[in-house]
């Protein structure tokens, strides 16, 4: 599988200007007196001061000149807004004295900046409310056709989860632990949404009274968890970029944290997907897992067409064993996620925990 870039998003990125802050400029150039220059950036004033003015014995400075160097900001991250030039005429000073001057004023207002910001206070004191969802360890399983949810059925699950709306239709009204998996990569994901959903992007997660997070919403940490469930979730599963032990961790360090066991699951079975492309891009028939993508390294990747997107997988399987389950599953749901497994392969791994 290879990354690939957008020649012309590259090259319309590169033609766009940087984001730059915004100052305004004041000159003073009264013969006899100092030359003087003033910046702002709408929070600070700065000023300096040079030599006295002079008169001009041949080539007089005129405000163009002035404005010319004073908005020569080059590579810093200031632009100039505007330059207000109050001067004599026939009045002499060095170019090279107002080069100087700007670059020492632009430094000196870049080092303001930069140490407002290091000296900002940090508030390690933050109190978070502990939010009461309920935790019910268990199993929780994702299938794929109407045979292996009849089997997940009778091992009474804590959750199934179904991608096909017209699965979730005629199975949803009557198990009420079944949850739809929406299209992904919709143009109105919200429309996709059933009465109970597993969700990967980000809705208003109060739409409904059952919602819970994919592995897609990659929660990573204590503090994201919180706010998805903060925000209405009622369980999420964690990021399946974590190690086992890391996600542990972090089902530990919540419970440390707001002493409440957080109603989380982890993926110990199963291809985890990678990636989705809209369309069809590789012709693959519709709903077959037959197929499978090769890369440079000849690792091989399962690949599949669901009639909407085309959906990448990892080329591992997950599958943690007996022994590393034992003791997280007493505080967490433990998910499978079968694709292609017949029902008694799904019999005997479930039966198996």
């Amino acid at each position: 599988v290879y990354k690939t870039l957008d020649y012309n998003l590259v090259q319309e990125l590169q033609r766009m200007p940087a984001r730059k802050i915004s100052v305004t400029f004041k000159v003073t150039a009264r013969g006899g007196r100092p030359f003087e220059i003033e910046v702002s950036d709408l929070k600070h004033n700065l000023k300096i001061t040079g030599p006295v003015v002079e008169l001009a014995k041949s080539a007089p400075l005129t405000m163009q000149n002035i404005r010319e160097h004073i908005e020569k900001l080059g590579d810093t991250p200031f632009v100039s807004n505007s330059t207000l030039v109050d001067m004599d005429v026939n009045i002499f000073v060095p170019v090279s004295v107002i080069n100087d001057l700007r670059r020492t004023l632009m430094s000196n207002l870049m080092q303001l900046r930069m140490n407002e910001r290091k000296d900002a206070p940090i508030n390690n004191n933050i109190s978070l409310d502990p939010i009461d969802k309920k935790s019910d360890p268990g199993i929780t399983a994702r299938c794929e056709n109407r045979d292996q949810l009849e089997q997940l059925i009778k091992l009474k699950l804590n959750r199934i989860y179904v991608s096909n709306s017209k699965i979730m239709q005629e199975y949803g009204n009557t198990h009420h632990n079944i949850y739809y998996v929406p299209t992904r990569n919709s143009l109105h994901p919200d429309r996709e949404l059933n009465s109970r959903n597993i969700v990967g992007e980000l809705y208003d997660y109060t739409i409904h009274d059952f919602m819970g997070g994919d592995y897609f919403l990659n929660v990573f940490n204590v503090y994201t968890l919180y706010y998805l469930l903060y925000y209405g979730l009622d369980f999420v599963t964690l990021s399946c970029e974590l190690t086992f032990d890391e996600q542990v961790n972090l089902v530990n360090n919540y419970i440390k944290i707001f002493n409440r066991i957080p109603p989380v699951e982890i993926v110990c079975y199963g291809y985890i997907e990678n990636m989705v492309i809209k369309g069809n891009i590789l012709n693959l028939d519709e709903r077959n897992w037959n197929y499978k993508l090769k890369d440079s390294n000849d690792n091989y990747y399962k690949v599949y067409y669901d009639g909407v997107n085309t959906h990448v997988y990892s080329k591992n399987k997950v599958n943690y064993d007996k022994v590393k389950l034992d003791e997280i599953k007493k505080f967490v749901n433990i998910r499978y996620d079968f694709i292609d497994e017949d029902e008694k392969t799904i019999k005997n791994i479930i039966e198996s925990f």
